[in-house]
């Protein structure tokens, strides 16, 4: 899911930029589109220099996030009525202290 919203929001994305936006290994990335653009979700074009690849989401993956994204709200309202406001401070705490969110 975090990579087909970071593809949408940046537009058209190389690994490169994928990685660093979501501190993934390239590996990672790579694994994941590789079946992203198999389900249809995401297109892999070539870039500028026909070395470089870039992905941009197919209309399919625009609306399995569009579809999702109800979900993915409703989801994060019950862990956040779960853990209550001290619960979802200290896991925000631990993800600043670990570098994982600005």
């Amino acid at each position: 899911m975090n990579l087909l919203v970071a593809i949408g929001a940046l537009g058209a994305a190389g690994p490169a930029k994928l990685c660093r936006a979501l501190d993934l290994e390239k590996s990672t990335v790579s694994r994941n589109v590789e079946r992203m653009v198999q389900n249809g979700w995401i297109d892999a074009l070539p870039g500028e220099d026909g070395r470089a690849i870039h992905y941009r989401l197919t209309r399919k993956g625009k609306g399995l996030l569009k579809r999702a994204l109800p979900d993915w709200r409703s989801a994060q309202a019950r862990a956040s009525k779960l853990l209550g406001r001290a619960g979802v401070q200290a896991l925000d705490d631990l993800a600043r202290g670990l570098g994982l969110q600005a």
